[in-house]
């Protein structure tokens, strides 16, 4: 382990000592994984160092419970150190920079270097809140670099197997196993045991990483989207392996249950029986053995997906550091262009460049135009000197790497050359089925799993027959061939329970990437399985699969230069304007040979809609029509109004009165209106009684006599309704009361008025019936007879 990294580690750990003294690191610690510039490794290999760090930070997140801090800062923390070592900061600085740039408690480190022909790989765990060194290791070196992170017992499960022991993590016996062996030899137990582990902090992963989503959808700062996006992507890969954990831990539990079974059958029978079993299991075992150490099948296919998606990380990486080089260095030359023509324009004036005013001569100014010119000119010219010097190890080192990937690309297997995975490695596995004693056959199914994610699920029939090489008795046969074939059924179905390699699957399979419009997605296609009787030596069947399916690496990463995706973009407009004109000359062929019947469809849709619209525009005259009518009856119901009246009372026995006057209505409500009389006029004549007797006078007692139009004045008041039959015509009934004939009075009266259908002339004829005690007659009461006419105003 170089000095470098623990130098750098023990500065920012100033900033954590407030924390507390080291303890034994809690299980939900925060821990950033760290990687440090590796050390004598080519170019082509610069992928290396992150492929190691992916597999490290899976064994973190698999077996030690600790909260993984995805450092998005990473970048940064490496310039940081640079000019830490440089002596560009000090340690009070570093202490504020690294507080900003991670919430990790602990840092967990890996160093790949190589050293003559062999890679190695280093592994340390610093405490950040005390400067304390927790663990530090160095792998065996070898030969074969994938040996570091690749496989069942490679360098970083070793590794992590040390680190726990430092770091007091408890691992269970399964997951020893694992990290040392590979699962291929647990047992069911075991299997689902570990299953069930793997599924309990698959779920304790999620519901952190649900937590960390939850927090960034609500935070305001700039990063929360590029955050919340990475931990939705982890997220769903962690579902997926869940989903398969959750599965196989219920099958194992089926298989569990099934083994139970059979071994209290086995126990019920002879010993021999169970002799020949565990014969039968031991020889399988070390047929598998051999198997295996012949042809090692450790790297899972997701394992070399990954590999190629680091290795595209990196050139991404490096694209990116170059064009923000790039951009410094135009940015950089705009800013010298600017500095030199300011020093050039703005040069005090020589005695020779000055006009009689002092201002600028035309000559000076063009000669100081064009050395601005000539040094933008030399400027952009270096800048580009520049930008190709610095542009030319990162793009030769790209375009190693991209060359590498296309070839790492063919060692994946294509469908005209497809990989092979066996059953006796950990990603084939097989689950053997409840026997059926009416077709004779187990049911099989072969699960290929890759980087703890199922990639596909197959299932089939093997025959007693066809897998044991015996023949079924049949029913003639002795009980003695009957037993032997229940003992036989019985000890098969005791091996496959227990997992014994007696049945053992290949699967032909190939993985291509898509084409470049899909960056990082992958199709798989499964294409054959052959099953063998491990312990014959003989091949059972051989059966064609023909699935397939996509799966999507995230985040996706486009390797292809600018021009490629410029020229792609341009294909795909070329394609789609093709398409497009493709489809508008079988449309202007269709259009042209139904333009008749469209045409005439067209003319009888356009009349029809001609009829329906003056149908509706009658309807909606006819409509308006009434609406005006019922908006004139509303306004005339109640009107008020100003009228000059003209009035004759008729009492009877040659007793008249001539008035004229004022009537003011005024509405109540729809029908209702109140109003006022004053009308003066003079009597024509009056009965007078000429005794003072109370008693009914006689014709001699009674004389007429002539007031000569003696003046009366008579006030009422009216209360009364009223009906319109037409916009002009309406009748109305009221009544009225007060002085008439200087004595109190009550009348009745019918009216029918003739008015303007607006605001406007009124006239009226009236006809009314009254009473009256008047004095003037004896103090008898008197009934008298009203007509009237009058004009005046409504509104």
């Amino acid at each position: 382990m170089g000095k470098t990294v623990f130098r750098f580690l023990a500065a920012v750990a100033v900033l954590f000592a407030s924390l507390g003294a080291y303890s034994a690191v809690p299980k939900n610690a925060a821990v950033m994984v760290y990687n440090t510039e590796d050390e004598n490794i080519s170019s082509d290999l610069s992928w290396l160092k992150n492929s190691v760090r992916d597999r490290l930070s899976a064994n973190v997140s698999k077996y030690t419970g600790f909260k993984l801090i995805d450092n998005t800062n990473e970048k940064k923390v490496k310039e940081l150190q640079k000019k830490f070592e440089t002596g560009g900061y000090n340690e009070a600085e570093m202490q504020i920079e690294i507080g900003n740039l991670t919430p990790a408690k602990y840092a967990i480190f890996s160093v790949v270097r190589k050293a003559g022909s062999k890679y190695s790989l280093t592994v340390g765990v610093v405490d950040l809140s005390t400067g304390t060194n927790l663990f530090q290791d160095v792998s065996e070196g070898q030969k074969e670099y994938e040996r570091l992170y690749d496989g069942a017992g490679c360098e970083i499960d070793k590794l992590t197997i040390k680190m726990c022991n430092a770091l007091g993590v408890s691992l269970s016996s399964e997951q020893l196993w694992v990290l040392q062996h590979g699962e291929s030899d647990l047992s069911s137990d075991e299997r689902q045991k570990l299953a069930e582990q793997e599924a309990a902090r698959y779920k304790e992963q999620i519901e952190a990483l649900n937590k960390e989503i939850s927090s960034s959808s609500t935070s305001s700062e700039l990063s929360a989207d590029s955050v919340r996006a990475k931990a939705e992507a982890q997220r769903a890969i962690i579902e997926e392996k869940l989903r398969t954990a959750e599965e196989k831990s219920k099958r194992l539990a089926e298989e569990k249950a099934k083994a139970l079974e059979y071994e209290k059958i086995l126990n019920e029978k002879s010993a021999k029986v169970k002799e020949e079993r565990d014969r039968l299991a031991r020889e399988a075992q070390e047929k598998a053995d051999k198997a295996r150490n012949q042809k090692m099948e450790n790297a899972s296919i997701l394992s070399q997906i990954r590999i190629i998606e680091g290795k595209k990380q990196t050139l991404i990486g490096i694209r990116d550091d170059l064009h923000e080089r790039l951009n410094e260095i135009d940015e950089q030359a705009e800013a010298d262009i600017e500095a030199e023509t300011d020093k050039i324009m703005n040069a005090e004036l020589k005695i020779s460049e000055r006009k009689s005013d002092g201002t600028i001569t035309s000559d000076a100014l063009a000669r100081r135009q064009n050395a601005v010119k000539n040094k933008e000119d030399s400027i952009l010219a270096q800048a580009e000197k520049d930008k190709n010097d610095a542009s030319a190890k990162p793009k030769s080192t790209m375009d190693s790497l991209r060359s590498g990937i296309y070839a790492d690309y063919a060692l994946l297997g294509t469908e005209k050359k497809p990989r092979t995975v066996s059953s006796l490695s950990d990603e084939l596995q097989l689950s053997v089925g409840v026997w059926d004693g009416e077709s004779h056959k187990w049911p099989v199914n072969v699960y290929l799993y890759s980087d703890n994610i199922l990639l596909t699920q197959t299932s089939f029939e093997i025959e007693y027959t066809q897998f044991t090489g015996n023949a079924v008795p049949k029913i003639e046969d002795s009980d003695e061939k009957w037993d032997d074939y229940n003992d036989s059924v019985a000890m098969y179905d005791s091996l496959f329970s227990r997992g014994d390699k007696v049945l053992v699957c290949e699967m032909d399979y190939w993985a291509e990437p898509k084409d470049e419009d899909h960056p990082s997605e992958y199709k798989f296609g499964f294409s054959k399985l052959r099953v063998y009787n491990n312990v014959r030596g003989k091949m059972v069947s051989e059966m064609s699969l023909n699935s397939k399916r996509d799966f999507s690496m995230t985040p996706p990463y486009d390797i292809r230069t600018e021009e490629q995706i410029a020229a792609a973009l341009k294909k795909e407009a070329d394609r789609k304007a093709l398409e497009e004109k493709r489809l508008a000359v079988e449309k202007a062929r269709k259009d042209a040979k139904d333009e008749a019947a469209r045409l005439k469809a067209e003319k009888e849709f356009r009349e029809e809609q001609e009829r329906i619209a003056r149908e509706e525009e009658k309807a909606e005259k006819a409509r308006q029509k009434e609406i005006e009518r019922e908006e004139a009856r509303r306004k005339q119901h109640g009107r008020s109004s100003i009228l000059l009246v003209g009035d004759f009372y008729n009492y009877g026995d040659d007793n008249m009165i001539l008035a004229g006057g004022l009537m003011i209505t005024k509405k109540l409500g729809k029908h209702f209106y109140w109003g006022l009389n004053l009308t003066g006029g003079f009597n024509t004549y009056i009965y007078s009684q000429s005794s003072d007797s109370k008693s009914e006078p006689s014709a001699d007692d009674l004389s007429y006599k002539d007031l000569g139009g003696e003046t009366t004045l008579t006030f009422t008041g009216l209360l009364g309704m009223n009906w319109c039959f037409d916009e002009q015509i309406r009748v109305c009934l009221d009544g009225e009361a007060g002085l008439v004939n200087d004595s109190f009075g009550l009348c009745g009266n019918l009216t029918v008025e003739w008015f303007s259908p607006s605001v406007g002339w009124v006239l009226f004829g009236r006809y009314g019936v009254g009473w009256t005690p008047s004095e003037c007659y004896t103090e008898q009461e008197r009934f008298f007879d009203k007509y009237s006419i009058g004009l005046g105003i409504t509104w």
